[in-house]
């Protein structure tokens, strides 16, 4: 009887190991997609114009990784203001974040801020799809982010800020700013 226990066992655990392993079928493969938009940042509906704020959607095969880098000028330790690149990176593969096609052309990109799905922000990609599949789609057309957290009161308080794209074709911005470098103390 112990046999015939450890047997059904070791069956029911193949059996949910397979099918935890095997893939989906009606898994949404995203596009291939390289897009680019710099955007300004809204918090309470009023453009700060502080800085710039790219974010870089890539998407091949079956996973897709979206990164945030923000140019803020802010005072630094003497009298001058500089800015220091700040980067987030969210992916499919590490689960903090979801892709879906609203309708041809217009992807939707869940951003989870948190742990277990929490914090959701949402983007909207509008974008003219390539004609051959194999290609990758790089022109957007449209543009939308809300519900992404304002890190610099957060954990004490949870505001969010929103992002308005910066139109136009690609153009010099200036920030106003330097950039602020992080030195060592002596050389060596």
């Amino acid at each position: 009887m112990n046999k015939l226990k450890q047997c059904f066992t070791l069956l029911i655990g193949l059996v949910a190991f397979s099918s935890y392993a095997a893939p989906k079928a009606n898994k949404f493969l995203p596009p291939k997609v390289s897009f680019e938009v710099a955007t300004r940042q809204l918090i309470n509906n009023v453009d700060i114009y502080k800085g710039i704020h790219i974010f870089n959607l890539q998407c091949v095969m079956d996973w897709c990784e979206l990164t945030q880098t923000s140019l803020e000028c802010e005072p630094v330790e003497s009298s001058e203001k500089g800015f220091t690149p700040q980067i987030i990176t969210s992916s499919t593969r590490a689960g903090f974040l979801e892709i879906s096609a609203m309708s041809e052309g217009m992807l939707e990109v869940t951003v989870f801020q948190g742990t277990h799905h929490q914090l959701p922000a949402k983007i909207r990609f509008e974008y003219i799809p390539e004609l051959k599949k194999y290609e990758t789609s790089t022109r957007v057309t449209g543009f939308k982010a809300d519900g992404f957290i304002n890190l610099k009161l957060f954990p004490n308080s949870i505001k969010t800020v929103d992002y308005i794209p910066i139109t136009g074709s690609p153009h010099a911005e200036s920030l106003g700013c330097g950039v602020m470098v992080h030195g060592i103390e002596k050389v060596l």
